[in-house]
């Protein structure tokens, strides 16, 4: 299975496509969002996740920690 099943299987289409063409390109190692869900997805795949104004790990509890 690819990238783009996994993500489809738990993202909205544009969340989905957003992923894929970040996982694909191998020069992408980070991401900005302010979606949660694609922030954690993007975490599973080793990308780093930046959202200007949150703190580090506002996606999955962590945050502050």
């Amino acid at each position: 299975m690819g990238v783009s099943t996994h993500a489809a299987a738990v993202l909205k289409p544009f969340a989905a496509l957003h992923l894929g063409a970040a996982v694909a390109h191998p020069a992408i190692d980070t991401i900005a969002t302010y979606d949660a869900e694609l922030a954690q997805a993007a975490e599973l795949y080793e990308l780093k996740v930046v959202t200007p104004g949150m703190l580090p790990g506002w996606h999955n509890g962590t945050a502050g920690a």
